[in-house]
């Protein structure tokens, strides 16, 4: 189907476009270290008056198959709660203050697996599924995982941890 192909293609870019792996070699990846895969996730989007507008594609890393010690050891993320987010609401319109909201397109892909605090971690996964690249053929070249994907045990706290970074430094 053309939707399916055009979702697919529209996450690929941006996969690649932010450097979300590195090639490497399958012979390089140590000895009892797990290649993990990832999945396709496709879902119906939908205009302001709730008709269908487009296909999502998602590629998502299979999560299940890590394990803690070896793949990643905290998966903590703060949330908001929502007596949080009344009081903060509150307070901004009895100031006269401005609330905006922002959405980070493929928040997760801004996260560095490197963040994680054992930084010598290497997660490594399978090619994307349906797409192939001439230059790395999927039999002898695997994904080292430069930066997180949806899925990971692993990347709502680095997500986190990327985005308190910056919101002090900022």
């Amino acid at each position: 189907h053309a939707d399916f192909n055009e979702a697919a293609q529209s996450e690929y870019d941006l996969l690649t476009s932010k450097g979300t792996w590195e090639y490497v070699r399958r012979s390089e990846v140590p000895a009892g270290v797990k290649v993990h895969h990832g999945m396709w996730v496709f879902r119906q989007k939908y205009d302001k008056d709730g008709k269908p507008d487009r296909l999502k594609g998602r590629y998502v890393f299979i999560g299940s198959q890590q394990h803690r010690g070896a793949d990643y050891d905290d998966t903590f993320a703060p949330t908001g709660r929502p007596s949080t987010m009344r009081m903060c609401h509150a307070v901004a319109s009895a100031t006269d203050m401005v609330v905006k909201h922002a959405d980070c397109e493929g928040a997760f892909l801004n996260a560095y697996v490197s963040d994680d605090d054992i930084s010598d971690r290497q997660i490594y996964m399978e090619q994307v599924e349906g797409f192939a690249d001439a230059d790395h053929p999927k039999s002898e070249w695997v994904c080292l995982m430069v930066k997180t994907l949806y899925g990971m045990k692993q990347s709502n706290r680095l997500w986190w941890k990327r985005l308190a970074k910056w919101m002090v430094n900022y």
